[in-house]
């Protein structure tokens, strides 16, 4: 096994109803992955790429605050135990 550079750039903690969300800003050569994982589950899913050629790390940033709510729902159907 190799080690790899480690690419987040960003780690953010959210709380909603009890529960922890991390987010995930991971910078590639072409742009932004912004990934949410719940703290209580194994699962970091991709909520959406960027490229740098049109955002910024602070729009990335400011795009994923104003999805978060329907990207956390989304999280909650396709991998939480309860809705």
């Amino acid at each position: 096994m190799k080690e790899v550079k480690n690419d987040i750039v960003k780690k953010f903690e959210y709380n909603v109803n009890n529960d922890t969300y991390f987010i995930y800003i991971v910078e590639t050569k072409y742009g932004y992955g912004c990934y949410l994982q719940n703290s209580s589950y194994g699962v970091m899913s991709l909520m959406f790429g960027l490229p740098k050629e049109q955002n910024t790390l602070e729009e990335t940033i400011e795009i994923v605050r104003n999805n978060l709510g329907d990207e956390i729902t989304t999280y909650k159907k396709m991998y939480e135990d309860e809705v």
